[in-house]
């Protein structure tokens, strides 16, 4: 990516599109820590390389950046350049090894709200799962038991991402993809 796109600047007073420069720096560093501990993630920092986000997450000028930075990714003509790249890696036999390229068909999104302990629903964060649906999971399986059936629902949960709404609010999304 150029660098002068990165440093492109922005309209004053328009939000990005994912928000991130208003998002409290808390928020950023729970964001990156999740991400971190995810037992899928790939995502290997030292300490000292923690501590320097989290001192970044503090200064609004790098928060206005990486929401820059992150809407020029987050761009279409981005994800085409990256879905196009993953195809040729597939094709090449080059996905990393223990990974698997799904491209799942559209399903229904479920809107949700995330309370924090002792919180009402009025101001709560919003919450999109996209639900989706691959033949390359397992199908579900259910076993009788007493009292009803036990029932295993094989599942893949991507990353947390921040979407707009109808309204232009930022809301977390996740993808939920089944059989």
């Amino acid at each position: 990516m150029p660098l002068e796109t990165l440093n492109k600047p922005s309209k004053p007073g328009v939000a990005s599109e994912c928000g991130l420069e208003n998002m409290e720096p808390e928020a950023l560093d729970k964001a990156m820590d999740a991400a971190i501990n995810r037992k899928d993630s790939d995502l290997k920092l030292t300490e000292d390389e923690k501590e320097k986000f989290k001192r970044a997450f503090k200064d609004a000028e790098f928060r206005k950046m990486m929401a820059e930075y992150v809407d020029e990714i987050s761009d279409p003509k981005h994800r085409a350049e990256q879905n196009e790249y993953i195809r040729q890696m597939e094709a090449k036999g080059e996905v990393p090894k223990g990974k698997k390229v799904v491209r799942p068909t559209a399903g229904f999104v479920v809107k949700t709200k995330k309370l924090e302990e002792g919180s009402e629903i009025v101001g709560s964060d919003k919450v999109f799962i996209n639900v989706v649906a691959s033949t390359e999971l397992a199908e579900p399986t259910s076993k009788q038991e007493a009292g009803g059936s036990r029932w295993s629902l094989p599942h893949l949960l991507g990353p947390p991402r921040m979407e707009r709404d109808k309204k232009d609010a930022t809301a977390s999304t996740f993808d939920c993809c089944f059989h």
